[in-house]
């Protein structure tokens, strides 16, 4: 049979191995939650550049769009001028027709 000494030195050795195992998870999920938090903050920082690359994108197309807005209604505008300027010279020459033939 086993003393009291015996017995608690038992207990100790039993509560250190499971003291020590405690820490050793403890240890692991503490590990874990870091690796955790670093891809989070790398993910964090790929989620802002894809943000920044997209609003610069964002800001070009628009200017893109702007440009072409205006292009296309610099040659619409030339062109309605370029008609008008044939249609003053067309009533011209019916004007010098009609005089000549009166």
């Amino acid at each position: 049979m086993l003393t009291n000494e015996e017995v608690l030195r038992a207990r100790e050795t039993e509560m250190k191995k499971t003291l020590e195992i405690e820490l050793h998870m403890v240890k692991t999920e503490r590990d874990s939650l870091s690796k955790a938090q670093r891809e989070c903050e790398l993910k964090l920082k790929d989620l802002e550049m894809h943000r920044v690359k997209m609003d610069k994108d964002h800001v070009e197309a628009i200017e893109r769009y702007k440009s072409d807005l205006q292009r296309n209604f610099s040659d619409q505008d030339f062109e309605i001028h370029r008609r008008k300027l044939q249609l003053e010279e067309d009533e011209a020459r019916i004007r010098v027709d009609r005089d000549r033939i009166a």
